[in-house]
C-alpha cells in the first residue's frame, strides 16, 4: 500500500514551506530515517526524515525547489516494488511560489487543500508533535480559520472550537464576528501596496517564510495585545569590568561572556521574585497560566530576520554554562540548523539589536521591541555608552557605562506598577550584582 509523503508542519503556526530539494530522486530506494527532502519551515531550512521504507514516487509538477506547498500536500509516495503511484487527477494543486502571487493572502489554503492539521503520514518524522495535538495552553485552528479573522478584525483564540478536539474552524470564526458585530468592521489585513513602479524602477523579490510569518504574528499581537513600555538606564560599568575579568574563563567554557548571557541570568532570577511576569493569559478559558519554568528567548540577528532560540532552565545554570549555551545556538541560528523546538516555550525574551554577538549601531537610544506572544514581556536592549556622571566621593566627573533598556509588557497581565517594580529590579540587579546572591 502506497504511503503519502506529504509536507510537515514543522511549527504549530506554520500554514505552508518553501521547498528546498529532494535529498532522495525518483526511483530510489528509501528505509526508515533516511532524509528524502528539505523544507524550509518557521525558522530554518530542515531536513525530514522517512519513517518507513519503499520506492520513493516524486509527484510530477509539486515539489520544486522555491516553490511554497502548503501544509499536508501529497509530495510523493512510497511504493512496495512493481506498484504504481495513486491517481492524483482529483487532488488539490500546491500552492503556488510567493513571486508569481504577490496579491496572494499569507496563509490562504489553496481551494480544495484540507483546512485542519495533515492527518498522520507515516513516511514523515517532524520535531513537532503528532498532527491533531496541541502542546497545553495552545489552541488549535485551521489557516482559514486564521484568514478569516484577520479579514474581521477579530481574535480567532477567542472563538469556540466545534471541530474535532475543539478545534477552531472558520465558521466558528464567523459567529464570533456576528455576536461582537464586527462583520461590518474594517478588513484588519494589510492594505494592498500601490504601483511603486509608477514613480521609478523598482526590484521585486518573494517575501521569505519566516519573514512572512511573522509578518503575520506580529501584526496580530500588535492588534491583540495591549502594551506598555517602561525605559530605564543601567550603569554596567561594574558588569562590564567583571565581564572583561572572566572573558578567558568563558571561553575555556566554549563561549563569550556576553552581556546578553547576563542579561538571561538577571531576567531568569527576576522571573522568579515577579512571577506574574511568567504567566500567559488565556481570555477564552477566563483564566492566567503561571509557567513553573524559566527559559529566556535570546534574539539572535539571522540571514532572514531575527530568531528567538530559547535556552532552557536559565535559572539553574552559572553564567559561563550560559555563554557557552547562547555561543551554540546563535551559531546554529545564523546558519538556519536550529530544530523547530528549540525556538518554542520561551517564558520572556531579552531582544538585543545585534544579537549575542554585540550590538550592531551604537547611539541609537532606547529600544523597544513588541512582546514575544504568548510570553508577558519582553526586554529591549540598546548599546551602553559612556557617559560623564559627578562622583561624590572622589567630588568629580567621571566616566560611566550606561546601558538605556526598555521593558514592554503585555497589560492584560501586569499592571503598569509591576512593570516599574520589575526594571528597576533588573537594573538593581546589574548594577549590584549581589542581588541575585540574595533574591535571584
Amino acid at each position: 500500500m502506497a504511503v503519502e509523503v506529504m509536507v510537515p508542519r514543522l511549527g504549530w503556526s506554520m500554514d505552508s514551506g518553501v521547498f528546498g530539494q529532494w535529498l532522495k530522486q525518483d526511483g530510489d530506494a528509501v528505509t526508515a530515517g533516511d532524509p528524502i527532502f528539505s523544507i524550509e519551515g518557521e525558522k530554518a531550512m530542515e531536513e525530514v526524515e522517512s519513517e518507513d521504507e519503499g520506492i520513493l514516487r516524486v509527484r510530477p509538477g509539486v515539489a520544486e525547489a522555491g516553490v511554497e506547498l502548503t501544509v499536508g500536500t501529497v509530495i510523493g509516495w512510497l511504493l512496495a516494488a512493481g506498484e504504481a503511484a495513486p491517481d492524483t487527477a482529483t487532488e488539490p494543486a500546491a500552492a503556488e511560489p510567493t513571486a508569481s502571487k504577490p496579491d496572494a493572502t499569507p496563509g490562504a489554503v489553496p481551494p480544495g487543500a484540507p483546512a485542519g492539521p495533515p492527518p498522520a503520514a507515516a513516511a514523515l518524522v517532524t520535531a513537532a508533535a503528532p498532527p491533531g495535538q496541541m502542546p497545553a495552553g495552545r489552541r488549535a485552528s485551521s489557516p482559514r480559520a486564521r484568514r478569516v479573522a484577520r479579514e474581521l478584525g477579530v481574535d480567532w483564540r477567542l472563538a469556540s472550537g466545534s471541530g474535532k478536539e475543539g478545534r477552531i474552524r472558520e465558521r466558528d470564526v464567523r459567529a464570533l464576528a456576528a455576536r461582537r458585530g464586527a462583520g461590518e468592521a474594517a478588513p484588519a489585513a494589510a492594505a494592498p501596496l500601490p504601483d511603486l513602479s509608477a514613480w521609478g524602477p523598482v526590484e521585486v523579490a518573494p517575501l521569505h517564510a519566516a519573514r512572512r510569518q511573522a509578518a503575520e504574528r506580529l501584526g496580530t499581537v500588535s492588534q491583540t495585545v495591549p502594551v506598555a513600555t517602561q525605559l530605564g538606564t543601567a550603569d554596567v560599568t561594574g558588569v562590564e569590568a567583571l565581564r572583561e575579568r572572566y572573558a578567558s574563563r568563558a571561553q575555556e567554557a566554549g563561549g563569550t561572556l556576553t552581556m546578553t548571557a547576563v542579561l538571561a541570568k538577571v531576567a531568569a532570577s527576576a522571573l522568579k521574585v515577579f512571577p506574574q511576569f511568567n504567566a500567559g493569559i488565556d481570555l477564552a478559558a477566563g483564566r492566567l497560566v503561571r509557567r513553573g519554568y524559566y527559559h529566556v528567548a535570546i534574539a539572535v540577528d539571522a540571514e532572514h530576520g531575527t530568531s528567538f532560540p530559547v535556552v532552557r532552565d536559565a535559572d539553574r545554570k552559572n553564567m559561563l554554562q550560559l555563554s557557552a549555551e547562547i555561543a551554540d545556538l546563535s551559531a546554529r541560528a545564523r546558519a538556519g540548523a536550529l530544530e523547530p523546538a528549540e525556538t518554542q516555550g520561551g517564558c520572556f525574551s531579552v531582544y538585543e539589536p545585534g544579537g549575542p554577538d554585540g550590538p550592531a549601531t551604537s547611539g541609537i537610544g532606547h529600544f523597544a521591541p513588541l512582546v514575544n506572544a504568548p510570553e508577558a514581556a519582553i526586554l529591549g536592549v540598546s548599546p551602553a555608552a559612556r557617559e560623564p556622571a559627578f562622583n561624590d566621593a572622589a567630588g568629580a566627573v567621571v566616566h560611566r557605562l550606561r546601558m538605556p533598556l526598555a521593558l514592554t509588557y503585555d497589560l492584560r497581565v501586569i499592571d503598569g506598577t509591576d512593570g516599574m517594580r520589575f526594571l528597576r529590579w533588573i537594573i538593581d540587579a546589574l548594577e549590584e550584582p549581589l542581588l541575585l546572591s540574595l533574591e535571584g
